[in-house]
């Protein structure tokens, strides 16, 4: 299965091939679980996003596109997942963080322990979950405004107004760094 595209895999998980669904969720495990973490700041909270994700993905895999790529397609789930567990647990506020968990690098890590991570982090937690998965999103994932909307379920203007409201409380936060 490994030659096999996503979008192939997804058409084999709609006629009913447990295996290829097992296998694209398992291929995309670090990309939801990476989007919830960022998103969320907390690794229980996180799990518990990407579990969602993954049972939305089994449940409307019927409404997935085939002739469209897969990745952007769960990015939005997991992203929607992740604001769903924000609003239901009122993650407005930010949580220490430890260490980031996922097999992906984080672009923070190569200045992890310095001050300026530390300030880094504590400015990424002051962001609501909102401008937090904007910026995720934009920032890290190199989604463009299109994308961000799609995956938040918001309209283009919502996401640039986000965007502008992370980056100008970054910027406050880290002294006009951001």
């Amino acid at each position: 299965m490994a030659d096999i595209t996503d979008e192939q895999r997804a058409r084999q998980a709609q006629a009913g091939d447990r295996a290829a669904l097992e296998n694209l969720l398992e291929r995309h495990q670090n990309t939801v679980f990476s989007m919830t973490y960022r998103i969320l700041r907390d690794r229980e909270d996180a799990l518990d996003a990407a579990q969602e994700a993954y049972l939305r993905v089994c449940r409307h895999l019927g409404s997935y596109n085939p002739k469209r790529r897969f990745k952007p397609w769960i990015r939005r789930v997991a992203v929607r997942a992740a604001l769903d567990q924000a609003s239901k647990r009122g993650k407005a506020d930010g949580r220490d963080v430890d260490e980031f968990p996922s097999g992906e690098p984080d672009p923070l890590q190569a200045a992890k322990g310095s001050q300026v991570a530390d300030r880094v982090q504590r400015a990424l937690q002051a962001l609501s979950p909102a401008q937090r998965a904007a910026f995720v999103c934009k920032q890290i994932e190199g989604m463009d405004t299109k994308e961000i909307a799609r995956a938040m379920g918001v309209r283009r203007a919502t996401v640039r107004w986000h965007l502008f409201e992370a980056k100008k409380r970054l910027a406050g936060l880290l002294g006009g760094d951001a």
